[in-house]
Formats: structure tokens, C-alpha cells, sequence
């Protein structure tokens, strides 16, 4: 997947890559070297912050431009996306950590208190 992205980058850079039009209107658009980029960008945070390949990383967001980049970032290294249900609740959150071995979490500011209260190991 990573090669697919990077060879569009480099050959179809300006092209349309990903248009994410959300219900409230606010249409955002990538071409394939800004995806790559900023894909690039997060992946290589993440990898400070100690994520591998092969960790799990649980998702924990609504439908947004940041869970898509989130998702393929986690795929440039290697890591396995976990994705869950934005409307979760404490104790489901905690179990599909538990149970799927999550080393680290990616969530929204308006959920993070609820990531960490049930799932305090998580980077």
C-alpha cells in the first residue's frame, strides 16, 4: 500500500487522491503528495512516540480526516490499526485494548478523558 501511494506521489502529485465530505459541509481534499506527506508526517511521529511494527494502536475517533491519516500512518510502519466505534463506552473500550494487546491510542480531545480512564496503559 505504501509503494502504491508513494509511486502516485511522485507520478500523479497534483492529482486528486482522497475528497472527505463530512455532513456538516466542510469538504477537505488530498492530492497524492499531500496524503503522502502528511501520512509521512504522523507515521514518523508515532514512531518517536515508540510505536512499531506489529504494535496494535486502538483508533478511537469519529468519521474524520484525522482517523483516515491516523489509519495510514499506522500502515507506513507497519502497525495494526484498531479502529472502534466512536460511541463505545468506558467498558468497551477497555476490553477491545485488553483483548487486542493495544500498546498506544489515537483518539479525539473530546474523548481522550475516556480512553485514559479505561485504558491507562496506553500510550
Amino acid at each position: 500500500m505504501n509503494a502504491l501511494v508513494d509511486a502516485q506521489a511522485t507520478h500523479r502529485a497534483n492529482h486528486d487522491f482522497l475528497i472527505f465530505e463530512p455532513f456538516d459541509g466542510n469538504t477537505r481534499r488530498w492530492t497524492y503528495a499531500e496524503f503522502a506527506h502528511d501520512t509521512r508526517r504522523l507515521a514518523a511521529g508515532l514512531a518517536s512516540r515508540g510505536i512499531r511494527m506489529g504494535d496494535r494502536v486502538l483508533i478511537h475517533m469519529e468519521n474524520s480526516t484525522e482517523a483516515i491519516l491516523s489509519w495510514y500512518a499506522c500502515a507506513r510502519l507497519g502497525a495494526v490499526a484498531l479502529t472502534t466505534n466512536a460511541r463505545a463506552a468506558g467498558p468497551e473500550l477497555a476490553y477491545f485494548a485488553s483483548h487486542a494487546g493495544a500498546v498506544a491510542a489515537i483518539t479525539q480531545p473530546k474523548f481522550a478523558e475516556l480512553v485514559n480512564a479505561h485504558s491507562p496503559q496506553l500510550r
